[in-house]
């Protein structure tokens, strides 16, 4: 996978999510969006106001009455720093990993255990040392790269999973990528080729995928799936790269 990016040119996700990429190869320039403006916001808080943030954080206890009381708080706040500090709390001691809202955009995954400790002061100022190097966006895929327009640029894509032939799980949020944007996916990876930028997008292997961009598929892999609410999900998947 990361062969084919180039992290010397400036660097545009706009999937972020963890932005796993991001932080392994930590880009001068790089482009960040995700739908989900819970994620945004702290990235910004974290990079704005580090110390304010962890103070709140590390106040927090790690069993399961704090979780719930945390989670309750979390769903009911408006944004700002606390909010991103629960935001981080939750994250790391909720059920498997799992970020998971209902139809009303309120987080319910439930408690992970009481094993987990707490992120420690000094690896979460590297961390907030880091995101400083990245502008953030939070709205949908297509409109992000008409706004930062770029331009001899590396644009990665790895958007949520739509496949007719398996359940389409919706409890992520509201909103669920749908078929016809993965044809939207499509349209836009070549529009911003097209304009001198390397795109590089990575999907399940699905018939879907493979009609779109079966010009451009570049490699067949395998990735382990860690993150999931039942065994069986967390296993090994092929996925396609496609360099255009």
């Amino acid at each position: 996978m990361e062969h084919y990016i180039d992290f010397t040119k400036k660097y545009y996700e706009p999937f972020a999510g963890s932005a796993v990429l991001f932080f392994r190869n930590q880009p001068e320039g790089a482009y960040l969006n995700d739908l989900n403006i819970s994620l945004i916001n702290f990235y910004r808080d974290a990079s704005d106001n580090p110390e304010p943030l962890w103070e709140i954080y590390n106040r927090l206890k790690v069993d399961q009455d704090t979780y719930y009381w945390v989670r309750s708080e979390y769903n009911r706040m408006r944004n700002c720093v606390r909010r991103s500090a629960y935001f981080m709390y939750l994250n790391h001691l909720c059920f498997n990993g799992i970020y998971r809202t209902n139809l009303q955009n309120k987080f319910n995954t439930p408690f992970g255990g009481g094993k987990l400790k707490l992120i420690d002061r000094d690896s979460f100022l590297k961390f907030s040392e880091l995101i400083k190097k990245a502008e953030f966006h939070s709205c949908d895929f297509e409109q992000f790269l008409d706004d930062v327009g770029p331009v001899d640029g590396t644009i990665y894509m790895d958007p949520p999973y739509y496949t007719a032939g398996q359940r389409v799980f919706r409890e992520y949020g509201p909103k669920t990528f749908s078929h016809d944007d993965l044809i939207r996916l499509s349209n836009v990876a070549r529009k911003w080729a097209n304009n001198g930028n390397k795109v590089i997008v990575s999907y399940k292997e699905c018939a879907e995928f493979r009609d779109l961009f079966d010009d451009c598929i570049q490699e067949e892999i395998q990735v382990s799936r860690n993150v999931g609410g039942f065994k069986n999900r967390r296993n090994s998947q092929n996925e396609l790269i496609a360099v255009l």
